[in-house]
């Protein structure tokens, strides 16, 4: 094992705690070689050569082994022994006196030699120390070795308890129910990591020893500790588990030791994961907190941060939880602190000396380093540490110097009242599969991969066009539709299909819609004669109603719900609320609000009244946001720093606060943000559209067209069946009709034509949705027609011939590139033997005749078939064309 000179005797940063090591190196697994007696009692050190301390310069380049050796009280033990063994030799060969300060040093004289040291003092417990082993710092020592009193009961044991925790690379936390009382933040539920149950805990004596068999190994139970009797020393303990990285810290079985907790961090985690703990004696600070401060930036829950530049893993309130906030690799200039918030922002006098606060910091899953607040920390905040450029420094600077962050007080307090995501949407997805509503399918779930990949049918259950579903875990909620259309009852199946079962049912004369699902409860509303109703369903399947004549729009801040009350029925109170999920407590907010939707991020309620969009904090006036063109304001969606609205068919940006507007998408119908994308669609049968947040790389979600031409032929069939000529002059069904795609879109239209016996007109069917009557062509006239292309535009020509005598022959150009025809042109000439006798007729006669010539003549005419199940079926079902005929010959 080799040193490096610049990493000999580097000094750990102000604060490491004496009872961990920092042994990134020999947790992931290296072995130390030689034989040691880390029970440190084969070693008598009288007849050991003692040499001076070495005294290094400030810009001292060569290896150093240097540190402090304290007592059980904390304070400096001046003269211990301190002796330098080569691993593999049973003696050291040297040692020296720590002087009145507790310091030693010697200067290392082989660099490629492998040393342990000794230390010893009388009437104390001798402890033996390998060097520690990171990957940039080969020989980090420990920088303060306790020295414990010996113990005069040779028999006598002390428990030490250790507690894991699991921090996993995602979010784990959510914001609570809270409330700012006058000693600090209260929290309904004290929250702390999960535990690391399962993981092994090896113990073995000295200090960094992890090599032979441990003196004592322990499982960590489901409560999330594992705890043993050991006889008083120093003890070096390793926790190991599937998918995390191993830690390895230092123990002291002694008097009044506290549990130590240790987060053992994932193993796929990147970056940094920086985790507070408090492991003091005493009563912590109720409001304990962590923040990450940058120029401008500021990271102090999780609301704050994303994962570009840095964010909260987990937001604990209460004494005994964690906080854990990671950032990326790149993170640079980041300033840390720890705080008594409550105190600090209210001025008073505080110190976290008595918290017990520890700060373990992590990189790329690996243990990098270990802070416990100092024992003479006077003031509410401690900075213990910078990121800067990829490495922890100590450049601490004062949270109010940094530019950008000024208001950092209140925005702490903005940032805890944040609604929750209900997981609910037309569109659900678990980062890979999308589930939906194929509405080509008579509305049944559906299952597609992101890519457009993987379709199937997860249930025969109709769901409705365009209602909600929730994915919640492996289990889908979802609404079976009504006759009406609505939702009549609550369904959940599983993603594999399997499960399925009835969550809630409705009388008739109702419908309902789901709202989201959060902490195990579901959110439902729905409608009857009395108006609208709120309830929520628990995992037991008990059903709590917050009363009726309530809006759809809820908002859920921790366990406090925020709803509508629209009616204010049954002597209840007019706008907004908010009911406390636990107590029942039912408080008005915002007396008579008119609000169609609302969000709340950062302390401010994001609303639409119809016309306009508003955010406004509680006690001060609405800001304005955005307003609609020409319709109200359909909806808002929050994601990220943006609120994107619908106006008018079409789908806005904006900033939070109403600046930098622009438009990402025209001819809308619905839409969603999905995984950071834009899903969009505009109708039954036009494609689910997928774009970026500013319109980019738009692609269809799956072909539609196979669908739409089914259900037109279909639609087209059943009607010809319905209305084919029997004869009966006073039946004017359609005796024939020809099918051609004349709008370019891929399916086929209809020309009816009304049977001999009939006046009734002719008619053009297109398919949207469903079948669309297109144009009425004439009253009373005999219909001909072609069509035509024209500078890549299809058009339609129609022509129609007067069946009566006085009446003049007429034409009509038509544009059929969209689903309904627009007239191009038009005109009419008289009969032989009728005179053109005014300059509008001879006008009219001028176009007419222009139309025939540069449309009609020489031009392809419809192809008539009869209206026979023959036909229908190998045209219509069969979705062939039946093609055109010389329009001249047709036309005779």
């Amino acid at each position: 094992m080799g040193m490096s000179k610049k990493s000999i005797g580097k000094k750990a940063a102000a604060g490491v705690l004496v009872a961990v090591v920092l042994a990134a190196g020999i947790a992931a697994g290296v072995k130390i070689a030689g034989s040691l007696d880390f029970s440190g009692e084969e070693y008598h050190l009288k007849r050991t050569p003692l040499v001076e301390n070495y005294e290094a310069g400030s810009d001292e380049e060569e290896g150093v082994f240097q540190g402090t050796v304290v007592g059980e009280d904390g304070k400096p033990v001046e003269g211990a022994w301190v002796a330098v063994g080569i691993k593999g030799e049973a003696k050291p060969f040297v040692k020296m006196e720590t002087d009145e300060k507790g310091a030693y040093s010697w200067k290392v004289e082989d660099e490629e030699e492998q040393y342990y040291l000794v230390f010893q003092k009388e009437d104390c417990i001798t402890v033996v120390m390998e060097p520690d082993e990171k990957d940039s710092t080969p020989y980090n020592l420990q920088d303060a070795v306790v020295l414990l009193d010996k113990e005069e009961d040779k028999d006598a044991v002390y428990p030490v308890s250790v507690k894991g925790l699991a921090v996993l690379a995602k979010e784990m936390g959510e914001d609570q129910d809270i409330k700012l009382e006058e000693d600090g933040w209260s929290a309904e539920e004290e929250q702390s990591l999960p535990g690391l149950e399962g993981a092994q805990v090896d113990i073995r004596r000295g200090i960094n020893c992890t090599d032979g068999d441990a003196e004592v190994s322990l499982k960590i139970g489901d409560d999330g500790t594992a705890s043993a009797d050991l006889a008083k020393g120093t003890y070096t303990a390793v926790i190991t588990k599937e998918g995390f990285n191993p830690v390895t810290f230092i123990l002291y079985a002694k008097d009044e030791e506290p549990e130590i907790t240790v987060p053992c961090v994932e193993r796929s985690a990147g970056g940094w994961q920086i985790v507070l703990t408090w492991e003091g004696e005493g009563e912590p600070p109720l409001d304990l907190d962590s923040m990450a401060v940058c120029k401008g930036r500021l990271i102090s829950s999780l609301n704050r941060g994303d994962e570009a530049h840095g964010r909260y893993l987990f937001d604990s309130y209460g004494k005994t939880g964690c906080e854990v906030i990671e950032m990326p690799e790149e993170a640079k200039d980041y300033q840390y602190y720890v705080m008594d918030y409550n105190r600090v922002i209210e001025g008073k006098s505080s110190s976290l000396e008595d918290s017990g606060a520890a700060v373990w910091v992590y990189h790329n899953g690996n243990l990098k380093e270990r802070y416990q607040l100092p024992t003479d920390e006077t003031q509410p905040i401690w900075n213990p540490f910078a990121v800067k450029d990829g490495s922890l420094v100590t450049a601490q600077a004062g949270l109010d110097s940094i530019e950008g962050v000024e208001g950092w007080k209140a925005d702490k307090v903005l940032s805890r009242m944040n609604s929750k995501d209900l997981n609910a949407g037309v569109i659900v997805s678990d980062g890979e599969w999308l589930y939906f509503t194929n509405q080509f399918d008579e509305n049944k779930l559906y299952y597609i991969k992101k890519d457009g990949t993987g379709m199937g049918k997860l249930c025969d259950d109709p769901t409705g066009g365009h209602s909600r579903k929730i994915l919640d875990g492996s289990w889908i909620y979802y609404c079976i539709e009504g006759e009406n259309g609505r939702g009549k009852a609550v369904y959940r199946i599983k993603t594999d299909g399997s499960g399925r079962e009835q969550v809630k049912t409705l009388n008739e004369g109702q419908w309902l819609s789901l709202l989201g699902k959060a902490d195990g409860r579901l959110f439902v509303w729905n409608q009857d004669k009395i108006g609208g109703e709120i309830s929520y369903i628990d995992d037991n399947g008990i059903e709590t109603s917050l009363g009726t004549g309530l809006s759809n729009q809820i908002s859920l801040v921790g366990h406090s719900l925020y709803y509508l009350n629209e009616a204010g029925y049954g002597g209840t109170a007019k706008g907004l609320h908010c009911r406390n999920l636990k107590t029942g407590e039912d408080n008005l907010i915002i007396p008579d609000v008119d609000w169609f939707q609302f969000y709340i991020r950062d302390g401010y309620f994001y609303h639409d009244e119809g016309l306009s969009l508003f955010r406004m904090q509680l006690g001060k006036e609405p800001e304005f946001i955005a307003s609609g063109q020409e319709a109200r304001i359909g909806s808002f969606i929050m994601y990220e720093d943006w609120i994107f609205y619908y106006d008018d068919g079409s789908v806005y940006r904006t900033n939070l606060d109403g600046t930098d507007k622009i438009c990402i998408k025209n001819t809308v119908g619905q839409y969603e943000i999905i995984d950071g994308e834009l899903y969009t669609d505009r109708g039954k049968f036009a494609p689910i559209k997928v774009c970026g947040l500013n319109g980019e790389n738009e692609r269809d979600l799956f072909d539609v067209l196979p669908y739409k031409k089914d259900a037109a032929a279909q639609a087209y069939y059943q009607f010809l069946c319905e209305n084919e000529s029997n004869g009966d002059p006073d039946w004017p069904s359609y005796s024939r009709f020809a099918s051609l795609d004349v709008n370019g879109d891929g399916v086929n239209e209809l020309f009816y034509s009304i049977n001999e016996y009939s006046m009734q007109t002719d008619r053009l069917y297109s398919f949207e949705d469903d079948m669309v009557l297109a144009k009425t062509l004439a009253d009373g006239y005999k219909y001909g027609g072609t069509v035509v292309y024209e500078e890549d535009v299809k058009m339609l020509t129609a022509i129609y011939r007067y069946g009566e005598m006085g009446s003049p022959d007429e034409v009509t150009l038509y544009s059929t590139e969209n689903v309904y025809p627009r007239i191009l042109d038009s005109g009419y000439r008289y009969s032989i033997g009728w005179d053109d006798d005014t300059l509008e007729s001879q006008e009219n006669a001028a176009r007419f005749d222009a139309i025939l010539a540069d449309h009609w003549v020489g031009k392809q005419s419809v192809n008539w078939v009869e209206n026979t199940e023959e036909n229908r079926k190998t045209y219509i079902l069969g979705g062939q064309s039946t093609g055109y005929g010389d329009v001249m010959e047709a036309w005779q």
